[in-house]
C-alpha cells in the first residue's frame, strides 16, 4: 500500500513513470487529499514476466463442472 509522505493518505494517483536507464525507474504519484507529489522506485526488471497461467475450460467453468475430457495441456505441463 502506498501512503502519502505528507498526510499518510492511501488515496493517490499515478502521474507518470520516469525511466532513468539501466533498468531503473520511478513512479511519480500525487495525493488526492493534500496534493503532495512524490516518487516511488519501481522494479522494471519484473515487468512482462509471467509467473503463472490459469488454465480452464470456459464452458465448464461457467457451469461449475470439470471438463469431461483432457485436451492434453495437463500432460504437457507434467
Amino acid at each position: 500500500m502506498i501512503r502519502c509522505p505528507s498526510c499518510e493518505s492511501t488515496e493517490s494517483a499515478l502521474l507518470e513513470r520516469v525511466h532513468f536507464g539501466a533498468g531503473q525507474a520511478a513512479d511519480r504519484r500525487e495525493c488526492a487529499i493534500c496534493g503532495e507529489q512524490w516518487m516511488v522506485p519501481v522494479d522494471t526488471q519484473a515487468e512482462g514476466d509471467v509467473e503463472s497461467i490459469e488454465l480452464r475450460d470456459d464452458d465448464a467453468a461457467a457451469s461449475g463442472e470439470a471438463p469431461d475430457e483432457s485436451d492434453g495441456v495437463e500432460e504437457w505441463f507434467r
